[in-house]
């Protein structure tokens, strides 16, 4: 949302001129990068808001205040907000994160996002190809990772200082402020650990127990039944997410295939009334799950159930 908001322009900018606007333009995008790596980090809340907000020297006393504090960036911090204070998991991404920095600080202001992801990642793409990219030093080195992954990382390592986007049409991607400290032997860059497998079967679950109540309310006759309906449609949905290297719920959150399992749509009129999705989202996945639907109905009709 802030992104479109950023898209559409402030009121205020028309007394601008272009240079002045392409500025504000481009701070507003920098502070939102910020912002975003202010929810991911695990170092010290205090020191990243100070830096934050320009004050260097606060924020390094920030950092050396709290010795023996946990799971942060650094091996200190300020020993009060909730990251230094808060035991949760954390996941070392050193190297990854000095392998970005090390390509963008061989080719500064050169590629986007995505690129540099798929050139570390090993990617064989035309594009890659053509720039002779896969001759770089650094081609393949985190082969192991998701591009998705990859962007992730740069994106954070972007909101903490170590890498600066431009703005435009074309982003790309440059040293940050911070840049020199990846070289420095006790440099370390951690991130939150995703959710784990148990949490998400949890999740799960859950959703399959709101799903048999739902459908306790709902005695309309259908042709199978709604929790295999509802696993078959969670696959669907990973494999899309997979493919698009993005989170299962950017594609429908559990409720909409939940929905999806109760209204059995099969038009995209039908497919509109389902809770959480929308026009976008019905023109991207609707097909493909309602055809989905529509194999797992077939099937159960032949076999009588």
């Amino acid at each position: 949302m802030r992104r479109f908001l950023i898209d559409r322009g402030d009121a205020a900018d028309e007394a601008l001129d272009d240079e002045q606007r392409a500025w504000a333009l481009q701070n507003r995008y920098r502070l939102l990068s910020q912002m975003e790596g202010y929810c991911n980090t695990t170092g010290c809340l205090r020191e990243y808001m100070l830096r934050y907000f320009g004050d260097e020297a606060a924020a390094e006393h920030a950092a050396a205040a709290g010795a023996g504090t946990t799971a942060t960036d650094d091996a200190e911090g300020c020993g009060n907000c909730s990251n230094c204070l808060t035991q949760f998991e954390v996941e070392d991404v050193t190297d990854m994160a000095r392998a970005a920095v090390r390509y963008v600080a061989a080719r500064p202001m050169r590629f986007g996002k995505s690129l540099i992801a798929d050139v570390l990642h090993g990617g064989n793409t035309e594009r890659i190809r053509q720039m002779h990219l896969d001759e770089d030093r650094g081609y393949g080195e985190l082969s192991s990772e998701s591009v998705g992954r990859i962007k992730d990382i740069i994106g954070q390592l972007c909101g903490r200082g170590y890498l600066a986007t431009s703005q435009g049409q074309y982003p790309v991607v440059g040293l940050g402020p911070r840049a020199g400290e990846v070289e420095d032997e006790a440099f370390a860059f951690t991130v939150k650990r995703r959710a784990s497998k148990r949490k998400a079967s949890a999740r799960a679950r859950r959703a399959v127990d709101l799903l048999r109540e739902e459908a306790e309310l709902d005695q309309r006759p259908r042709v199978g039944d709604d929790v295999e309906l509802f696993e078959r449609l969670r696959a669907l949905r990973k494999e899309i997410s997979t493919e698009l290297e993005i989170a299962p719920y950017m594609v429908f959150s559990d409720k909409a295939l939940r929905g999806l399992c109760r209204l059995r749509p099969q038009t995209r009129d039908e497919l509109i009334q389902v809770n959480g999705i929308g026009e976008k989202k019905a023109d991207a996945f609707g097909e493909q799950f309602m055809a989905a639907i529509e194999e797992f109905e077939s099937e159960h009709a032949r076999n009588g159930a």
